[in-house]
């Protein structure tokens, strides 16, 4: 298996730079040239964009406006057109894009009304999130000049689903995990870059797409991420040119002075997020950063040209950490088990855990410690992963009901459970568990959970009345350490794999989750990639009888291991599973 795929400022900013360049989207048939639109540069192409003709009734006017909107233009032009002038003037583009799917369209005297469905709302911030609820939208048209024209637009632009598919695409921008270097509560010892998807138009020239990222990584994260990163980019840094070019795989980035003054480890970082930015996108092989037209020089950067090669940023900043281990365990008959992965011989696990009952376990990212569930679900206890003879010590008990144990990048060992009937977070770094404040889980009934490589993000599963339902939030590392920013990710969505009923979920890369569901309880389970924010789900894989209830995804090669509820488990052959070993309640690989 392989990965799939602001504020108000941040509007203004980014946005102002996509109206103010010319971009094509992909199309079939012919290109056309936009009447009654000046062509400013060679990658300006519109498809089927047309101004209002003379005698266009008010639904015409409606319908070549929502096209106008559908196709990216330099500062859509042509779609103000549609409106009266003074609409012009006042309707902003800029604030963002719905994305419906329409049913009907209505007519009556100067109204022009449309009704369907919300498919999805890119923010301001152009973050996305998917919608479900009824779409309506009634246009009021009047006489100007003789001819019909809107008055007072809603804001933003208004794109159909088949439209936004073909002509958007989602772009990560890169920013680092938050928290204060030493060994205060939620510190964090060396920085990691944590991916923030965003929308934009699906850019021609790759300048154009280069141009816009820079941009946005400049102004800052989404509102949704900003309180769990940080950047090492100077506030109001800017390019000091109008666009990033590209010229043989070679990315200039021409940055305002405000960075001059950073240590050599702030421009690495700099330099990091800037490459990651971009060769994720573009596959660009290196960035040169200049300031005053002069190269700009980082650590990294080659003595001579003074560009940063992607592959000199360090692998120890990637989301999935290099360090991560390929250790399969398992428990079989309550004890933990090693398994080799290409012959399938289980080896005993020396020690405590190779002789205690064990629920569910984890592995640590480096694969130096494992965490098992003991004691029914009332006990959650650590081992180290070295020698026989490991004794195993308590982290935290009195509680019931623990679910799997996760460890994060940063040595962290996290652990839900419940405390006098109240489920609850508890993290240990170092020590015993402490509680974790998670206020908007208050009342939920979560039954797994899985961090996002770089940590910062936590996928969770909730039982309700009806089935499940997936979740993400994410986590502020600085004089406490907190969960917040939980957000339902649909899974239910029209045109998509109805996921009512889900099992489990892991991170399949540092965007993707790996998710076991199905639509009814009758259903057999079966694996499913949803993307951060439930934009994409695609099927992994048939949803056999087996009905897989846990998985296991080994990040370094995007693999998994399932197992079904009969003990057998399942191993990702790229396009098949197939059966692996057997007589088996967990599975874990480290992180």
């Amino acid at each position: 298996m392989t990965g799939v795929r602001r504020s108000g400022a941040v509007l203004v900013v980014l946005l102002t730079l996509l109206l103010a360049g010319c971009v094509g989207v992909p199309t079939q048939g012919p290109v056309e040239r936009v009447e009654g639109q000046q062509q400013t540069c060679q990658n300006c192409v519109n498809v089927e964009v047309y101004p209002p003709s003379p005698g266009d009734d008010p639904r015409q006017v409606v319908e070549g406006f929502l096209r106008a909107n559908a196709n990216y233009q330099s500062g859509y032009s042509v779609a103000k057109q549609y409106l009266t002038r003074e609409s012009a003037q006042e309707w902003k583009p800029e604030d963002g894009v719905t994305v419906y799917d329409l049913d009907a369209i209505t007519v009556k005297d100067d109204r022009v009304s449309l009704r369907g469905r919300t498919v999805g709302q890119v923010a301001a911030d152009r973050s996305y999130a998917v919608r479900g609820d009824a779409f309506a939208q009634t246009f009021t048209l009047v006489r100007q000049d003789g001819e019909w024209r809107i008055d007072k637009p809603p804001a933003g632009l208004l794109v159909a689903a088949d439209a936004f598919t073909r002509n958007y695409s989602t772009y990560d921008l890169y920013f680092l995990a938050d928290g204060r270097p030493g060994d205060g509560p939620g510190a964090v010892q060396s920085p990691v870059l944590v991916p923030d998807p965003i929308w934009l138009p699906k850019f021609r020239n790759p300048g154009r797409v280069a141009s816009a990222l820079v941009r946005a990584l400049l102004v800052g994260p989404t509102s949704w991420l900003a309180r769990s990163v940080t950047t090492a980019i100077p506030p109001g840094t800017t390019l000091s040119v109008d666009s990033v070019t590209i010229t043989d795989g070679v990315a200039s980035v021409a940055l305002s002075d405000s960075v001059l003054a950073l240590p050599d480890a702030q421009r690495s970082l700099l330099a990091a997020q800037v490459v990651y930015t971009l060769k994720e996108a573009l596959a660009v092989r290196g960035v040169l950063i200049t300031v005053d037209q002069q190269g700009f020089r980082v650590p990294e950067s080659d003595p001579t040209t003074l560009v940063v090669p992607t592959t000199a940023i360090s692998s120890q900043l990637d989301p999935v950490s290099p360090n991560a281990g390929n250790q399969l365990y398992v428990v079989r008959d309550g004890k933990v088990v090693l398994v080799d992965a290409d012959s399938a011989e289980l080896r005993p696990f020396g020690g405590d855990l190779g002789r205690a009952p064990v629920r569910s376990l984890a592995v640590s990212v480096t694969d130096t410690d494992l965490a098992a569930v003991t004691d029914g679900g009332t006990r959650l206890v650590e081992a180290t992963t070295a020698g026989a003879g490991t004794r195993a010590r308590t982290v935290l008990s009195g509680v019931d009901g623990l679910l799997r144990p996760q460890f994060t990048r940063f040595g962290e060992l996290w652990a839900l459970g419940r405390k006098d009937g109240v489920q609850q977070l508890w993290r240990a770094a170092g020590g015993q568990a402490r509680p974790v404040l998670a206020p908007e889980l208050a009342g939920r009934d979560i039954t797994a959970m899985s961090f996002s490589p770089d940590g910062v993000r936590l996928a969770l599963v909730e039982r309700t009345r009806s089935g499940s339902r997936l979740l993400v939030a994410r986590v502020t590392r600085g004089d406490n350490v907190e969960v917040e920013g939980v957000r339902v990710l649909s899974t239910t969505q029209a045109d998509t794999p109805q996921l009512r009923r889900l099992n489990d979920v892991g991170w399949l890369d540092a965007t993707h989750l790996l998710v076991l569901g199905s639509a009814t309880d009758k259903e057999a389970a079966g694996p499913y990639a949803v993307s951060q924010d439930a934009s994409s789900i695609t099927n992994q894989g048939e949803a056999l009888a087996w009905d897989p209830v846990s998985v296991a995804v080994l990040l370094r090669t995007q693999s998994a291991i399932l197992l079904s509820s009969n003990g057998q488990t399942w191993r990702d052959q790229g396009t098949t599973w197939t059966p692996f070993v057997n007589k088996v309640s967990a599975v874990a690989y480290p992180g």
